[in-house]
C-alpha cells in the first residue's frame, strides 16, 4: 500500500475545503473524498492519474489539477536505431519550424482614468493562430512579394508618432475599457526556401500544429505622464480600497504536488469496534431499515473476515445504535460520536454517525447561523476533543458523520452546520470545532431511504479516506 500526501506546492490551497475526484491512467474514475481538508493524505494501491480538486466554500468553482504520471523506462532503447536512418536525409527540416515556439506578451494599457480600469480584470482574449500549408515550388519565386510585409510595417510607426498622441487624449475618457477584447491571429508563413525548391520533403513541415504558444497577459497601469498632475492624486486614495478584493488569495497558483511514502493502511482486527449511529428523532425513519439490514446482510458478510469468521464476533462488535439509546443523546451528534471502546481489549473504535438535523445544536432548519454557537454543542464538542487527545494510539478512534439529505434539502442547515464544525468558520475555529481532527471527517450528500448496497459503499468509501484499505462489499442478498 502507499500512502500520497496531496498539498498545494505555493502552499495557497493548503487549509480549504475540497472535493477529490481521481482519473486512473488505467481506466475508471473514483470520487476519493469529499469535503476534505488540503492537504489530505489517500492510501491505495495505485495513484497514476489525474486529480481534480474542487474546491468548496469561499473557494467554490476553483478546480486546481494534478497529474502523476508512470515513468516507463524500457521504451527509449527501441526508438535510437530509426530515428537516424530518416533525420540524415531531410536535414532540410530542421528549419525552426516544427519546434517554434510563440511567446506573446500583450500589455494592457489602463486608461490614466484608473476608477473605470479596475474591471479590467474581465478583459477576454480571443487567439486564432493559422497555419497555412506551404505552397512547394511556386512560392520560391514570389519571394520578392515577401517585402510588402515589411512596407505594410512602416505606415504604423509614421502615424503612431503625429497622430495618435492627440487621439490617445480622448480614448481615456472612453469607459467601456474594462470589457477590452483582444483579438490576436498568428499566422504562420512556412519559409520558402530559395536553395531547396527541389527538396519536396518540405511537406514534412505538416508538424507545425505541434507549436506551442505562450501567452503573457500583464495589465499595466500607465506610468504618470501628462495626465498625472491633476489624476494620480486624487485616484491614489481609492486603490487601497481596491486591494481588499484580492481576499481569497490562494486564487494565484493553483499548481499541486504529492508527496509519496510507503505507509500501511489500518486493519480491523477482531477487537475492533464499530458502532453506527442512526438519529430516531423521526425525521428519516425510511433510512433506518436499509441501514440495519446492510448491517446485517452485506456489511457483515464482507467485514466477518477480520473477525476470523467468526458472525458471533462480528454481531458483537459491530452494531446498530439509536441516537437515543444514549442517555439524553437525542440529535447530539458530538455526545454520540464520543463513544470509545466498551473493554480494555478493544484495539480500535469506529463512529459512523448518520443524521439529518440537529435541534441541541440549533442545526434543525434550512440555514445557520455559524456566528453563534449553543450551549451543548460547547459541552459536548469540548467533552469530544478530550477523548481525541487521549486516544492510546494514532490509529484507534476514527469518526464519519454522513449527513443525510431528507427533503432532500429540508435541513440544509445541519449540512451547514457540520461545514463550519470542519472548517473551522466564525466560532467555530480553533478548538470550538474539528478543523485540526483529521480522524474525524464527513460525507456532506448521503441520499435517504437508498439501498443497504448504498449505504456499505458509502461506508467503506469513507473509511477508506481516514486510513482504511477496504474492498467495496459486492455482496447481493
Amino acid at each position: 500500500m502507499t500512502t500520497i500526501r496531496l498539498y498545494s506546492s505555493s502552499g495557497s490551497y493548503n487549509g480549504y475545503y475540497a472535493d477529490i475526484v481521481f482519473h486512473a491512467y488505467s481506466g475508471g474514475t473514483t470520487t476519493i473524498a469529499t469535503n476534505v481538508l488540503i492537504p489530505y493524505y489517500w492510501t491505495t494501491d495505485y495513484y497514476f492519474g489525474t486529480y481534480d480538486f474542487n474546491f468548496l466554500n469561499e473557494l467554490e468553482g476553483t478546480v486546481c489539477n494534478l497529474n502523476i504520471i508512470p515513468i516507463a523506462t524500457p521504451t527509449p532503447t527501441i526508438t535510437p536505431t530509426p530515428t537516424p536512418t530518416e533525420t540524415s536525409t531531410p536535414t532540410p527540416t530542421t528549419t525552426p519550424t516544427p519546434t517554434c515556439t510563440f511567446d506573446i506578451d500583450v500589455d494592457v494599457i489602463i486608461p490614466t482614468p484608473t476608477p473605470t480600469g479596475t474591471p479590467t480584470p474581465t478583459c477576454t482574449f480571443d487567439i486564432d493562430v493559422i497555419l497555412p500549408t506551404a505552397t512547394p515550388t511556386p512560392t520560391p519565386t514570389e519571394t520578392p512579394t515577401l517585402t510588402p510585409v515589411p512596407t505594410s510595417t512602416p505606415t504604423p510607426t509614421v502615424t503612431e508618432t503625429p497622430t495618435p498622441t492627440p487621439t490617445e487624449t480622448a480614448t481615456p475618457t472612453e469607459t467601456p475599457t474594462p470589457t477590452c477584447t483582444f483579438d490576436i491571429d498568428i499566422v504562420l508563413v512556412t519559409p520558402t526556401p530559395t536553395a531547396t525548391p527541389t527538396i519536396t520533403p518540405t511537406p514534412t513541415a505538416t508538424p507545425t500544429p505541434t507549436c506551442t504558444f505562450d501567452i503573457d497577459i500583464a495589465l499595466a497601469t500607465p506610468t504618470p505622464t501628462a495626465t498625472s498632475t491633476p489624476t494620480p492624486t486624487e485616484t491614489s486614495t481609492p486603490t487601497p480600497t481596491a486591494t481588499d478584493t484580492p481576499t481569497p488569495t490562494p486564487t494565484p497558483d493553483c499548481s499541486f504536488n504529492a508527496a509519496v511514502e510507503e505507509v500501511p493502511p489500518i486493519q480491523i482486527d477482531e477487537n475492533t469496534e464499530i458502532f453506527i449511529w442512526f438519529d430516531d428523532s423521526g425525521s428519516m425513519n425510511s433510512t433506518l431499515s436499509p441501514l440495519e439490514t446492510m448491517r446485517n446482510t452485506i456489511l457483515r458478510d464482507c467485514l466477518v473476515q477480520f473477525y476470523n469468521g467468526n458472525y458471533a464476533k462480528y454481531d458483537q462488535n459491530v452494531t446498530v445504535n439509536n441516537f437515543s439509546s444514549k442517555s439524553l443523546g437525542t440529535e447530539r451528534t458530538f455526545y454520540v460520536m464520543n463513544t470509545t471502546g466498551t473493554t480494555q481489549t478493544t484495539t480500535k473504535v469506529i463512529n459512523l454517525v448518520f443524521q439529518d438535523e440537529s435541534s441541541p445544536y440549533n442545526a434543525d432548519g434550512g440555514s445557520f447561523n455559524t456566528s453563534v454557537r449553543s450551549g451543548q454543542y460547547s459541552t459536548d464538542i469540548a467533552a469530544f476533543r478530550n477523548t481525541l487527545d487521549n486516544v492510546p494510539n494514532s490509529n484507534y478512534y476514527r469518526g464519519i458523520i454522513f449527513r443525510v439529505n431528507t427533503g432532500p434539502n429540508s435541513y440544509d442547515g445541519f449540512r451547514q452546520f457540520i461545514q463550519a464544525v470542519k472548517n473551522g468558520t466564525n466560532a467555530y475555529s480553533g478548538t470550538n470545532g474539528l478543523s485540526d481532527k483529521n480522524e474525524v471527517t464527513w460525507v456532506s450528500d448521503v441520499t435517504a431511504a437508498s439501498t443497504a448496497q448504498y449505504y456499505a459503499d458509502t461506508i467503506i468509501n469513507a473509511l477508506n479516506t481516514l486510513g482504511y484499505n477496504l474492498s467495496l462489499c459486492n455482496v447481493q442478498n
